[in-house]
């Protein structure tokens, strides 16, 4: 009496710490499972951080509550009860319960614990399709890359339809044509340049021009005086 009772104290702080530590919990009704299928949904859970848990509906509850999870619902309780215990991906055990109930008629998701909630089959079923980690990821790695690809389309369209242009005007003799207008528009520039030289030599005699008139000048003032003094002398 004395070891069963210290058995059922160890069956049932494991059983707390399992609670306080998964990231959720999942009941299965199996009813009729054989040995090697049991075993085999074992191996299949463990594989994906998963352990099952046969235990008796008192110490699930009692279990529980000392983990201060609120009271589960009477349904999801009903019958021989696993609880499926996650440690690493929270929805991995509502997944593979409910896939292996598809094919396994002994195997029945009836319930379950998430975020501290306890709930009966109807939430645990809707928590096994919700997609998966790695399909979550697939999902947003391709919703990433659609708006890079789409933009990758429009660049290369763009690019594309640039270089045919060039190569139209190309067969075109458009690239040919270019330089002689640039040497028809440069030829004007080069003629113009000498027109402002004549102003300048215009200029300079117009400056000189009083020094030649006072030349003039000087030269008429001895022929005058010469005649004068003829003149006095006559």
């Amino acid at each position: 009496m004395a070891v069963s009772r210290q058995k059922k104290e160890q069956m049932l702080a494991d059983l707390v710490e399992k609670f306080k530590t998964s990231k959720s919990v999942m009941f299965s009704q199996n009813r009729g499972l054989s040995v090697t299928d049991g075993q085999a949904l074992r191996a299949k859970l463990r594989e994906n951080g998963v352990e099952l848990k046969v235990a008796k509906k008192t110490l699930i509850k009692l279990a529980a509550k000392e983990a201060g999870i609120q009271e589960i619902p009477s349904e999801a309780l009903e019958g021989p009860i696993a609880a499926a215990f996650a440690f690493e991906d929270e929805i991995a055990a509502a997944k593979i319960l409910f896939t292996e109930s598809k094919t396994n008629e002994a195997i029945a998701l009836v319930g379950g614990i998430f975020d501290g909630e306890a709930f009966g089959p109807e939430k645990a079923l809707q928590l096994a399709q919700i997609p998966g980690k790695e399909e979550l990821l697939a999902k947003l790695v391709g919703s990433m890359k659609a708006p890079i690809s789409g933009f990758y389309g429009v660049l290369h369209g763009t690019m594309r339809q640039f270089v045919g242009t060039l190569q139209a005007i190309v067969d075109q003799g458009g690239v040919g044509e270019a330089p002689a207008a640039t040497e028809t528009a440069e030829a004007p520039a080069a003629e113009e340049a000498p027109t402002e030289a004549p102003a300048e030599e215009a200029a300079a005699p117009t400056e000189e021009a009083p020094a030649a008139e006072e030349s003039a000048e000087a030269t008429e003032a001895p022929a005058a005086e010469a005649t004068e003094s003829e003149e006095s002398d006559s």
